[in-house]
């Protein structure tokens, strides 16, 4: 009895150490964003307790916090895309608006603000703003992350596939990545893995090998893809990280519809295209 009761409480712990494990690669990709900045007086002084609202233009959703001592805000765990609008608030100052932010997947979106004093008169307002997700203090390492806009317009030829649009990353061919075999890829959609399991074939994609595809790429809102990161987030794979949030509904109806045209070249062809019309 005292062997089977030691043999049970050893099988419960290595359970319950399993399951700690599988929780922690569930969630240990990144599928939202950050908006963060400084906001400012006309001197460069920071301001204490600023109060900073974010929204999501599509949907109103809003996001919102206050400066820290240095002046300093963050808005963690964003919807990807946009476009926001910030708004920055303080008392004695005048409210600033920006618009037309997006936040990228697993970036930080830089906003800062010089805020004037009320009550001062303008002639004129300039705001100049440099747009660097990508190359930024906030992310470093290889990667490439492709939005919705570009993912709409990238020239494809053959299925419309997520290798597709990987194969413009220039670190691989679409499939391979840093010289690895595409079996070592990580595939993940909304942190939920979406690999080939049973390692059948080439593609290291769900679906791969039966010539489909594991999502459509109009259901995608972002699509990042990670050679090199330095993000000790993303984790599991050895080529790269293909890691992709979907698309969600928003207050105003919307589609997308393609057209695929076949040029009868033979003969053979030809007549099979007169007798199917």
């Amino acid at each position: 009895m005292n062997h089977f009761t030691q043999r049970f409480s050893t099988g419960k712990t290595l359970a319950i150490l399993a399951l700690l494990l599988c929780g922690t690669s569930l969630f240990a990709q990144v599928t939202t964003s950050t908006i963060s900045g400084i906001v400012s007086d006309k001197s460069g002084e920071p301001l204490i307790g600023a109060t900073v609202v974010a929204t999501h233009t599509p949907t109103n959703t809003r996001y919102g916090t206050a400066t820290n001592a240095s002046g300093r805000y963050t808005l963690p765990a964003v919807r990807v895309g946009g476009p926001y609008s910030v708004t920055v608030s303080y008392t004695g100052y005048e409210s600033q608006t920006l618009d037309g932010i997006y936040a990228s997947l697993g970036t930080a979106a830089n906003v800062d603000f010089e805020v004037q004093e009320a009550g001062s008169v303008l002639d004129e307002v300039t705001i100049l703003a440099n747009r660097n997700d990508i190359f930024s203090s906030d992310r470093t390492g290889a990667a490439t992350t492709f939005d919705r806009k570009q993912l709409a317009s990238i020239p494809i030829t053959g299925a419309r596939s997520i290798n597709s649009i990987t194969k413009y990353n220039p670190n691989g061919n679409g499939s391979s990545f840093g010289g690895q075999d595409s079996r070592m890829n990580n595939f993940t959609i909304d942190g939920s893995v979406f690999n080939n399991g049973f390692g059948l074939g080439t593609d290291a994609q769900a679906g791969g090998r039966t010539g489909s595809t594991a999502i459509s790429l109009d259901a995608i809102e972002e699509l990042q893809v990670n050679v090199a990161p330095f993000d000790v987030r993303q984790t599991g794979f050895v080529g790269t990280g293909m890691n992709a949030v979907t698309r969600s509904g928003k207050n105003e109806f919307f589609g997308s519809a393609f057209i695929i045209s076949v040029k009868a070249t033979t003969p053979a062809l030809s007549t099979a295209l007169k007798l199917a019309t």
